[in-house]
């Protein structure tokens, strides 16, 4: 058997190794721990509802002086539709139980014959109902020739054979505008005429010789 001996200085040297190479181990475990690093992902998600809001003119005067065998007078509405709904909306025109005008009187003036979309020509008549009403919808570049062109408001003009009217419903509303499905949704303008023919049987109302004829006629937007 060999015997290896080693001096002092040799066996200090030994040991001072054994420890500077214990000490890089633990020095390495511990840089390790603190710059290791770890991430979690968290998504963020936005619903956009879908909204629509339709406005309108609130009030629509139609004035009429009745003469000969009866006249007609007519004037427009304009109903705005914005919505933002990317898979369509509808548009509809009603009213509630009734869709005569009335002021109380017992002579009221009653809705057209006509029903949309092609309609009628208003008539009139020497016995009670002596009066019709109805409504017509324009498009924006006129292409309704059947109803008055857009801002051509009349006023006690003879009994009309070229424009159609037709009656507010009651029962199940008149979709008058829809749109399908499209990338941005809608900002759409229609104009809508309403026009009354009376003969001179009809009894006054204007505010200050009896009451005015009236109604209230609902639109409606529904986002699809």
């Amino acid at each position: 058997m060999k015997i290896i001996k080693l001096s002092l200085k040799q066996f200090e040297s030994g040991i001072l190794s054994i420890v500077i190479a214990i000490i890089a181990l633990l020095f390495t475990s511990q840089t390790s721990a603190v710059v290791g690093t770890s991430s979690v992902g968290t998504i963020i998600t936005v619903n956009i509802n879908a909204m629509i809001a339709i406005t309108s003119s609130s009030t629509v005067t139609l004035n009429l002086t009745p003469f000969g065998s009866g006249s007609q007078s007519w004037a427009s509405d304009t109903v705005n539709i914005v919505t933002n709904d990317v898979t369509g909306y509808s548009a509809t025109i009603s009213m509630n139980s009734s869709n005569s005008l009335s002021n109380g009187n017992a002579y009221p003036i009653v809705a057209t014959s006509g029903v949309a979309p092609t309609g009628a020509s208003l008539t009139v008549s020497s016995s009670n109902p002596f009066s019709t009403w109805g409504f017509c919808v324009q498009t924006a570049t006129n292409t309704n020739s059947t109803c008055p062109n857009v801002g051509a408001g009349a006023t006690n003009q003879a009994l009309s054979s070229t424009f159609k009217f037709s009656a507010v419903p009651t029962a199940t509303p008149y979709v008058f505008a829809s749109l399908g499905t499209n990338s941005t949704g809608a900002n759409i303008t229609d104009t809508i005429f309403y026009s009354v023919a009376s003969s001179t049987s009809q009894p006054s109302g204007n505010g200050t010789s009896g009451t005015s004829y009236t109604g209230t006629v609902i639109y409606t937007g529904v986002a699809l």
